[in-house]
């Protein structure tokens, strides 16, 4: 009898594939909104290495590319493609490292025996995403390369300083001017589109408000202030800038009378901006008065004027009317007076 040989038969055709990429881009474990362009290249993998087909950016403020169709020609049944997906090298202040990694698409192609033609199968490292069989009609595995956003370069550092001035009998004094108090606390913390970030800064910074003492030359400053990126998100998702403003005041005490303080109240402003480029400043803007009646100042000045009285002396002799001739022409007499500085303690004027 004649032998029996099998026959396999396998489908030749066309096929299509489609595959995307989308960009997800985080800062600090938060969302970060996707102010830059991305560029990502798709590779197909051939007997003589990797093999550029095609090359797609991002919109920005988009996260997702879709390269052009893949058409296949005389295809068989069975035919296995496989494809890589890379980040773009980036241009020179380019603000975020590239993923460093590949996605890797394989392609499967299959018969469909409903539609009677080659149809996908798609696997991202090794994973299957869509089904040769699949049902829903969808065509493009999704691919996700991530990037982690940071500041690198960082001028957000502020400390607000001022001076004391103390004025006796309309003259300045640079002696005994250490111990005088002085305040600053938050107002307002208000991001680019009006986002109260008051709740932010307090998590981050406290709720207290700075406080400094004069050293012996007038001069005081409050501990540095400094912001990172997290000063910018709002709870749900970053904003580029944001403007605090802080109250700076000096704290009377209670058991000083001698001189009248100084009752002005300066407003220290800091603009802190991130250009979204890895930079991160504060700018910052001194006033004096607040709302439409604020005037820029150059600095803060608290000047405290001795308080002034006015007194008659009179010398009465006990010499019997000068009856040994002996009373001078005139006398000296000296007045000494005394105020407390900032710690308590007496300080004589004469």
């Amino acid at each position: 009898a004649d032998a029996q040989l099998p026959f396999t038969n396998n489908y030749t055709g066309s096929a299509e594939a489609t595959i995307s990429a989308t960009k997800l881009l985080t800062a600090n474990g938060h969302a970060y909104p996707l102010h830059q362009s991305f560029t990502f290249n798709l590779y197909e993998q051939t007997a003589d290495g990797e093999k550029l087909i095609d090359t797609k950016s991002t919109a920005v403020g988009s996260a997702n590319v879709t390269f052009d169709t893949i058409a296949y020609t005389n295809a068989k049944e069975g035919d296995v493609h496989t494809y890589l997906v890379k980040e773009a090298a980036p241009a020179d202040g380019y603000a975020f490292a590239t993923d460093g990694t590949s996605k890797t698409i394989t392609v499967t192609l299959k018969y469909d025996t409903a539609a009677k033609q080659l149809v996908p199968e798609y696997k991202v490292d090794g994973v299957l995403t869509k089904a040769a069989d699949a049902a829903d009609g969808s065509v493009q595995p999704d691919v996700t390369i991530a990037n982690t956003y940071a500041a690198v370069n960082t001028n957000a550092k502020v400390t607000i300083s001022g001076s004391k001035l103390l004025l006796v009998n309309d003259e300045e004094t640079q002696s005994n001017l250490a111990g005088f108090r002085f305040k600053a606390e938050l107002l307002s913390a208000t991001g680019a589109e009006g986002q109260d970030l008051k709740g932010t800064y307090e998590a981050l910074h406290g709720t207290a408000a700075l406080t400094a003492a004069s050293d012996a030359n007038g001069e005081f400053s409050f501990d540095e202030i400094v912001y990172t990126l997290d000063d910018l998100y709002t709870s749900t998702a970053y904003t580029t800038s944001a403007t605090y403003l802080y109250k700076v005041t000096e704290t009377r005490p209670d058991s000083n009378t001698f001189y009248g303080y100084d009752t002005s109240v300066f407003y220290y402003e800091v603009t802190l901006t991130d250009d979204t480029l890895g930079n991160l400043t504060a700018a910052t803007q001194t006033y004096l008065g607040a709302g439409e009646d604020r005037t820029p100042a150059d600095g803060i000045v608290f000047t405290n004027t001795a308080n002034t009285t006015t007194a008659t002396i009179r010398k009465d002799w006990v010499d019997i009317n000068n009856a040994l001739g002996g009373r001078p022409d005139s006398i000296t007499v000296r007045v000494a007076a005394y105020y407390y500085d900032g710690n308590g303690n007496p300080v004589y004027v004469t």
